[in-house]
């Protein structure tokens, strides 16, 4: 799913000279149990924000790792970083609230 993200924006990324990267830890990852539909619209939305954001020859990555939850057991964390503005704390911090709501 995420090398598909990536085709699908490498136009957009060499015409700015945005580079965005799969880290290794991708190749791993079992397959997952998920809404496919929602979540490529959910990581389609932050990595084309991530590459909006991110400055002419910056770069965007993208990582994985699982992580255990107390509740749900064993989960997959997926993290994207840009070289782009950020987020500014009182946002971040109201925005990743919403999805911890939005994902349970």
């Amino acid at each position: 799913m995420l090398r598909l993200i990536q085709k699908s924006y490498q136009k957009d990324l060499e015409t700015r000279n945005i580079s965005l990267e799969l880290d290794e830890s991708i190749n791993g990852l079992q397959p997952l149990m998920v809404d496919s539909e929602l979540l490529l619209k959910a990581l389609d939305n932050v990595i084309v924000n991530a590459i909006k954001y991110t400055p002419d020859g910056g770069s965007v990555t993208i990582s994985v790792c699982t992580v255990e939850d107390d509740r749900q057991g064993m989960c997959v964390e997926i993290r994207i970083q840009d070289t782009g503005i950020g987020i500014d704390r009182p946002i971040w911090t109201s925005s990743s609230k919403n999805c911890i709501n939005w994902a349970k």
